[in-house]
């Protein structure tokens, strides 16, 4: 069985957390609890799932990295989805403030 990453984030405190599940697992990350590694490290305010570093495309951490501290919901549906393979991604991007919900 694959692993799913499911986000699921609440406008009334601010959060968002990351889970992954699978038959043997389920874990529920943050942006402080990830298990980051030196490839993909921590930012504040930042999870992401590094799923397919290693088939070619770009590396998810390193373009969240150089537009650190100006992510837009525009720039990651647009920019950051469309640079990873189609067919096996569903992504969501919420903007609270403008409470404003992208699907790529």
């Amino acid at each position: 069985t694959c692993s799913i990453h499911v986000g699921v984030s609440n406008i009334k405190n601010n959060t968002f957390r990351l889970i992954n599940y699978s038959y043997k697992e389920f874990d529920v990350f943050d942006d402080k609890n990830f298990p980051f590694t030196a490839t993909h490290d921590q930012m504040d305010g930042v999870v992401s799932m590094p799923i397919h570093d290693d088939k070619g495309d770009p590396c998810f951490n390193d373009l969240l990295k150089a537009n650190y501290g100006q992510i837009e919901e525009e720039w990651v549906t647009n920019f950051l989805a469309a640079s990873h393979r189609t067919g096996d991604t569903q992504m969501a991007t919420y903007n609270f403030n403008k409470k404003l919900l992208l699907l790529q």
